[in-house]
């Protein structure tokens, strides 16, 4: 499946039955190259967890994995979303910070669309966007995005 701009899409498999819905941790691809110029090193991670049911999902962790000085933005679409934009820059301590964002540790229901760009000027980041679906896991897609670009594109290979 492709997605806008021409990345991937993927569905997890369920791990197990758990009493509150299903378990499901969604991973995106491997990082291109490093050899590709102007990408960011070393490459963004993007981890979403927790569980779906039949009406959505309830998000137990979501975090982002990122080198210093990148911005990451989360971006919101759908009902009773928790906050429409959420931005945060990653420490300059260390080769790879985790951020974690508590706030969208919570549920949502089917229709949710959750954008999470990682960024930072002169480079190529990343770009996953997690739709919400009824007893399903989400869908991921996981693309690349240039400088602060709203549109993501295809990953240079």
């Amino acid at each position: 499946m492709t997605a806008p701009g021409g990345g991937t899409v993927t569905t997890a498999a369920p791990s197990f039955t758990s009493a509150g819905g299903q378990l499901f941790r969604l991973l995106g691809p491997p990082p291109p190259p490093a050899s590709t110029a102007n990408l960011l090193v070393p490459f963004p991670i993007v981890l979403i967890e927790g569980t779906y049911t039949r009406r959505g999902v309830r998000v137990r962790r979501l975090t982002v994995q990122a080198p210093p000085g990148a911005r990451t933005s989360i971006r919101c679409l759908g009902r009773r979303c928790p906050r429409r934009l959420r931005q945060a820059v990653v420490a300059s301590a260390g080769p790879m910070r985790a951020v974690r964002f508590r706030r969208f540790q919570r549920r949502f229901s089917a229709g949710v669309s959750v954008s999470i760009y990682v960024t930072k000027p002169g480079k190529i980041g990343k770009y996953t966007r997690f739709k919400v679906r009824n007893g399903k896991p989400p869908t991921r897609a996981d693309a690349c995005v240039v400088g602060a670009a709203r549109r993501p594109s295809v990953c240079p290979t």
